[in-house]
């Protein structure tokens, strides 16, 4: 029997007992639950799981991940609030589901990367990620302060990008598409079914495509030239950022998506969105309403790019931000990424400077081609020689 004072107790609403002591040598609070639904039992069972850990055998080597989370929660959320609470489950129930470590010692640094990476295949937000992995962090320093946790990963946040959206993939913008009439009705959504595609394809900021005209009429300020042997854009010096006027290369996917309008109808604008709901039936809608109005589209297809700080008005916590008009430039922008150079994809994008390219779209799956690299090298059973190993 040992000396040490012990107290068993259950808190409102918990299935299971808990004992909790002072460890005599660290003078930390050690808290375990004790599996047990009646005091009785618990106070029997407790004193068996203290005179294990006094002995040496302690929870702490062999501690699950179930009886760390369910620690945690005994002694941390009575005072918490809901919200943090809630914040902190959502990391145990990732964990449980993406990591399914046995033991507390099984979260290795690599571990972690892996749970990082399936984080990121959920298509999770980076500010998503990275607040998993400060819940993650703060309950092993937790589990380590309180004898669970015998040695602590490395665990390095990742960064977040100052960018304000995320490029939507493929199946995303197809979930756009399918909820375009049901934003605008019936008859007009063909007219923004077109104008999404023609943003998918072209990489066009809103008010490019807006103003996009067949040809270079008197009204053009930005138009179409399909009669080179490449097929490209005319920009105005008004519309320009440099003041003068310009030439770029048209994609050829976006090429091949003007080719399915007829010649006998290329004329005016490339894209006439239709007025919908309240909006004046004889008037075009302006760059704002379609911009409003991609944005829903965005929110109906529940296609989150990231997140924002509450306004004033809203409650606490970040706040889901949904796909818009720009996020499928970004997407543009992320697949040619992938098939030219910088040089050519500043001009597809119509970049002003090199560095608006290299910031944004060049080497963004750094990270993520990094995590796959360490994983690849420390799950390795095989021995690999290093380049300097090889020189005779």
């Amino acid at each position: 029997m040992n000396d040490v004072p012990m107290s068993v107790y259950r808190i409102a609403g918990r299935k299971f007992f808990y004992c909790q002591w002072t460890d005599p040598t660290t003078g930390k609070s050690v808290t375990r639950s004790t599996k047990k639904t009646t005091k009785r039992e618990a106070e029997r069972a407790a004193v068996d799981i203290q005179r294990k850990a006094m002995e040496g055998r302690a929870a702490s080597k062999e501690s699950t991940w179930d009886e760390l989370r369910e620690a945690y929660k005994a002694a941390q959320y009575p005072t918490q609030r809901p919200k943090t609470r809630a914040k902190t489950d959502s990391t145990f129930n990732a964990v449980a589901e993406l990591m399914p470590v046995k033991s507390v010692s099984a979260i290795t640094p690599v571990e972690i990367l892996r749970f990082q990476a399936a984080l990121r295949k959920r298509e999770l937000s980076e500010y998503t990620v990275r607040g998993h992995l400060a819940e993650l962090r703060k309950i092993l320093r937790w589990g380590a302060e309180f004898g669970m946790v015998t040695k602590l990963p490395t665990l390095k946040m990742p960064k977040v990008s100052h960018a304000k959206g995320r490029a939507p993939t493929e199946e995303e913008f197809d979930r756009m598409i399918a909820k375009v009439e049901s934003v605008v009705g019936k008859d007009a959504a063909p007219s923004w079914t077109h104008l999404l595609r023609g943003l998918w394809w072209s990489g066009l900021r809103l008010a490019e495509a807006a103003s996009l005209r067949w040809t270079g009429d008197n009204l053009a300020s930005f138009w179409l030239d399909l009669a080179g042997s490449r097929p490209m854009f005319h920009m105005a010096a008004t519309l320009d950022k440099t003041g003068r006027d310009r030439i770029f290369p048209v994609a050829p996917e976006f090429a091949e998506f003007l080719e399915t309008t007829p010649t006998r109808a290329r004329r005016g604008c490339v894209f006439n969105p239709l007025p919908w709901g309240e909006s004046d039936p004889s008037e075009r809608p302006s760059v704002e309403r379609i911009g409003k109005t991609i944005a829903k589209i965005g929110v109906a297809a529940k296609v989150k790019v990231g997140e924002r700080k509450p306004r004033a008005d809203e409650p606490e916590g970040m706040v889901a931000k949904y796909a818009t008009a720009h996020d499928l430039r970004r997407s543009f922008g992320v697949r040619w990424s992938l098939r030219v150079l910088p040089a050519v994809l500043m001009e597809l994008m119509r970049h002003e400077a090199i560095q608006t390219t290299m910031q944004f779209y060049v080497g963004r799956n750094a990270a993520s081609a990094a995590d796959q690299a360490w994983m690849s090298v420390a799950s390795s059973k095989t021995e690999v020689h290093s380049p300097a190993s090889a020189i005779h």
